[in-house]
């Protein structure tokens, strides 16, 4: 099975197990696992340095249509090369 097979299959699942998978995925990355409440504290902490470098002004913001058309372009190359 390739991974774009994987995805394709992950994205039939609903999305509390979507979500449950990609929790179980991410312990896989750590040698401690980690708990839903790591997670939160860790990705609230992302949240926070990003939403102050908007307000700093060190990061330039661009439109969804436009990150999205980034990200699907950027996916084709990968698969391609």
């Amino acid at each position: 099975m390739t991974v774009d097979q994987l995805l394709h299959d992950a994205m039939e699942l609903s999305p509390d197990e979507r979500a449950a998978l990609a929790y179980t995925l991410i312990d896989t990355l750590d040698d401690a696992p980690a708990t839903s409440e790591e997670v939160g504290r860790v990705w609230a902490e992302e949240v926070q340095r990003r939403r102050e470098a908007i307000r700093k002004g060190d990061v330039q913001l661009i439109p969804w249509d436009e990150a999205r058309e980034r990200l699907r372009r950027d996916l084709a190359e990968r698969r391609c090369g």
